[in-house]
């Protein structure tokens, strides 16, 4: 997540902004991460739909929701299908963190 949201031509507070947005965005990114991580999934369940996820770690909903594709890109979580999603009751994708060994 090195990639910042400012233009080459914006003034130096502009990026020295972007930086902090991107760094608290990694932040949280790897917060939903380790939230999922710590989730143990049943053989029943493929995995936990962002609502799930927010409603037992106690995030904001969407903020998880925004964090996931990143924490995909960055290798700690994966898409493992739709589901029907027990808090919404709409299908949903379910995701699993990725194992490291």
């Amino acid at each position: 997540m090195t990639q910042t949201h400012a233009r080459r031509t914006d003034p130096v507070s502009s990026h020295l902004a972007a930086a902090a947005n991107e760094s608290n965005r990694w932040t949280q990114t790897q917060l939903v991460a380790l939230e999922l991580a710590k989730r143990p999934v049943p053989d029943w369940v493929i995995g936990w739909t962002s609502s799930e996820l927010a409603r037992t770690a106690r995030l904001d909903r969407y903020m998880v929701a925004r964090r996931l594709p990143d924490a995909e890109k960055a290798g700690l979580v994966e898409r493992v299908g739709i589901m029907e999603c027990s808090i919404s009751g709409r299908k949903a994708v379910a995701w699993r963190a990725v194992k490291h060994d």
